[in-house]
């Protein structure tokens, strides 16, 4: 599969191979590649703090979005990053995105002031403290009224895996993961290995040969 036309929701969210290739697809170039995995790792761990069984992240043909709670609080894609925030957001630079606040919360389901920070994919690797600290609040806050995820189904185990596997890193699952469950995903053999996996510099990764 070489683009995501073809895209199975129950294949390619078990598959590292498939988060790598989409990757590919929406990011290729590394250096907004990691920025989109640094981004996501950061927001992800950000979550499981808040609330271990509130999160869960899901794979679709062409973005990754973060449900937390009952919404969404962040979205990448080819444009960039769709970043849920607690407002007020006060920004020391120039406005370079374009933000939108609402009288009423964003989500209903998360009654707090609230806001959207579109981010061109040119802006990820320099995100903002403000814009990264409003959004890790909304994410708080997005726990805080619902315990438990309701987007279960949808949870796309390939989207961490392939993300620690890029970054060298670990990262926390939902508590409604079962510990040392494979559940539905690939494990490869090592001649299937996917030699073209985006690797970042200084990342750590293991080769497997048979004997």
């Amino acid at each position: 599969m070489t683009n995501f036309d073809a895209f199975n929701p129950a294949i390619d969210r078990y598959d590292k191979r498939s988060a790598a290739r989409l990757f590919r697809l929406l990011w290729p170039d590394a250096a907004v590649a990691r920025a989109v995995a640094e981004n996501l790792a950061a927001s992800v761990r950000v979550a499981h703090a808040a609330g271990e069984a509130c999160w869960g992240i899901t794979m679709f043909a062409q973005s990754l979005r973060l449900n937390v709670g009952q919404v969404e609080t962040l979205t990448l894609s080819a444009e960039g990053g769709r970043y849920l925030f607690r407002s007020p957001l006060i920004l020391d630079i120039p406005q370079r995105f374009e933000i939108r606040i609402s009288d009423n919360p964003i989500y209903p389901a998360v009654p707090v002031p609230s806001g959207v920070c579109f981010v061109p994919q040119s802006e990820l690797a320099t995100l903002p403290e403000a814009i990264r600290n409003n959004h890790e609040a909304y994410i708080q806050a997005a726990a805080s009224f619902k315990r438990s995820s309701p987007f279960k189904r949808s949870f796309s185990p390939s989207v961490l895996e392939y993300i620690e596997f890029a970054l060298g890193t670990n990262l926390p699952r939902p508590s409604y993961v079962p510990i040392g469950s494979p559940g539905q995903c690939v494990d490869l053999l090592p001649e299937e290995l996917d030699v073209s996996l985006i690797r970042f510099e200084g990342a750590r990764y293991q080769v497997t040969v048979n004997s």
